[in-house]
């Protein structure tokens, strides 16, 4: 076996070990080769260095080095003064910090935040403005998960709405329910959810001709999603 496809082969059982529920509903190969592309570009060749670069990825999101919820990622996992081993082992203490404090005690916080987001109706407010769009989206995802709300700031708040409202935009989709669906992606699950390996129904449902105007499309991925977090809760039972 050529010793690229051993290593890709390596990658992907690390993920099945660490990351079981995730990589059983993943584009698993995929996800390996685009980590992998990714993590030799910042310079992360070892096995040690992709493997955490991987891990990287499952926690934080596939593009967590362009999410405006955590801009510190990015300047921690690309710093030219570091040596790589120095910026992953950065990157990923203080990704773990910031899970502890978003999920709390026994991510009992995350849990009750999924809840929420599977009892939240994605409808805005009849008659509302569009000019009150944003700040009524950003007190939904507060309403939702306070405490990543909070540890992320109003600032960074500020700029993933406006972003997840410009890529519904330039999906065609026309209504506030589908900026408030793409807000809510790239909150819970990381700013590129729509390209990232770990949901690949989210890609697939967005940018598939077969599912109908763009609207469609948003309400069949969120309802995608809805499936997948419930399959979250039934797993490891």
């Amino acid at each position: 076996m050529q010793p690229r496809l051993q290593f890709e082969r390596d990658m992907a059982a690390y993920l099945k070990q660490y990351f079981p529920f995730e990589a059983a509903h993943s584009a698993l190969d995929r996800w390996v080769r685009s980590g992998l592309a990714k993590a030799g570009q910042l310079g992360f060749t070892t096995c040690q260095q992709c493997a955490m670069f991987l891990a990287l990825t499952a926690m934080l999101g596939g593009g967590f080095d362009e999410d405006p919820l955590i801009p510190w990622a990015a300047e921690m996992v690309s710093n030219p003064r570091e040596s790589a081993d120095d910026r992953l082992s950065r990157v990923y203490d203080k990704g773990i910090e910031f899970l502890s404090a978003t999920g709390g005690r026994k991510c009992a916080w995350l849990v009750r935040a999924k809840l929420r987001v599977r009892r939240q109706d994605m409808r805005l407010d009849a008659g509302i403005s569009r000019g009150a769009v944003p700040v009524r989206i950003r007190e939904l995802l507060a309403g939702m998960y306070p405490e990543k709300a909070r540890v992320a700031g109003e600032s960074a708040l500020k700029k993933l709405v406006a972003l997840a409202m410009a890529r519904a935009r330039a999906r065609a989709a026309e209504t506030f329910e589908s900026a408030l669906i793409h807000a809510t992606h790239m909150f819970y699950l990381g700013a590129g959810f729509d390209h990232d390996p770990c949901y690949p129904w989210a890609g697939n449902t967005l940018d598939g001709e077969d599912g109908g105007p763009a609207d469609r499309r948003y309400r069949r991925m969120h309802q995608l999603s809805l499936d997948y977090l419930d399959r979250s809760f039934q797993f490891g039972r």
